[in-house]
């Protein structure tokens, strides 16, 4: 498993039809650029594959809990069932 902070950065931009896609950065022991293979926010459920540079796939479940906060676990790529909280930040 995997030890330390995990720091998780998305960029997600949301279709009308609810599909995600974006970009963003893995850090934990080194920053690893991914990408959103796919992704689904049917509210309040927001389901995410997230495809790591030179790694295996990532599966992040999460829930919007505010306007600001999802809640949300890591799964595969050496992660297991990881809690995560995704706070979103202001534009610009």
């Amino acid at each position: 498993g995997n030890n330390g902070t995990i720091t998780l950065t998305l960029t997600l931009i949301e279709a009308a039809d609810g599909t995600v896609t974006g970009s963003g950065n893995l850090a934990q022991d080194h920053n690893v650029a991914l990408a959103v293979r796919v992704g689904t926010h049917v509210f309040p459920n927001l389901s995410l594959t997230l495809a790591p540079f030179g790694s295996y796939d990532l599966d992040l479940t999460g829930t919007v809990m505010s306007t600001t906060t999802i809640a949300a676990t890591l799964n595969g790529s050496g992660y297991n069932n990881e809690s995560i909280q995704l706070t979103r930040l202001p534009v610009g």
